[in-house]
């Protein structure tokens, strides 16, 4: 990447994706961290109380400032500031490349989300940031994001296996690659 910008906000139609707060415990915990279903491809398991959410939350809220910048947004409505999600752009073992990832609470799916937050973070990382190529991977169960994914350009390149961070759980996933001239940006996004 050419620059590194940190997590600035960011506006699509309907969503506000900013920095994550402490405050952001309690309705991360009832939206989605607490939800095993919508956690299961995740590399941690299911909060069980609102400290472990603010403990998880914690080092992201720590890291904004430093160098090299986090890349982590909570996902909020625009039209109430509910929080319905997060999405992030991790480096993995001094890989330059980002890997995009999401999570959004079991009330926001289907209803487009994910692909418009999507859009707004691979945009900002394209513009903003200069990133020229990305990483995701996706749980081959998981074709909802899957089809995230593909309709903003990213292409299956090879599979995987994930596990948990406590390695109780593994799953075959999807290695998928976007390079930023494919990215399809089709919603106008502001940051």
């Amino acid at each position: 990447m050419r620059c590194q910008p940190g997590t600035r906000p960011i506006t699509t139609p309907r969503l506000l994706l900013r920095r994550f707060t402490l405050a952001d415990a309690k309705p991360m915990f009832d939206g989605w961290a607490s939800d095993a279903q919508q956690v299961r491809y995740l590399l941690w398991n299911p909060h069980e109380t609102v400290q472990d959410s603010i403990d998880f939350l914690r080092p992201w809220v720590a890291k904004y400032d430093e160098m090299p910048p986090a890349y982590r947004w909570a996902v909020c409505l625009k039209s109430s500031g509910e929080l319905i999600g997060s999405i992030c752009c991790n480096f993995h073992d001094g890989d330059e490349d980002p890997h995009p990832g999401y999570v959004f609470a079991r009330s926001a799916a289907g209803q487009g989300y994910a692909h418009e937050a999507v859009v707004g973070m691979l945009d900002y990382m394209v513009r903003a940031a200069g990133a020229e190529v990305f990483w995701a991977e996706h749980a081959k169960e998981n074709t909802a994001s899957g089809k995230v994914l593909r309709r903003v350009g990213f292409v299956h390149d090879h599979e995987e296996i994930h596990e948990s961070n406590d390695h109780t759980r593994r799953w075959p996933s999807f290695a998928c690659r976007l390079d930023a001239a494919q990215f399809k940006a089709d919603i106008p996004v502001v940051f």
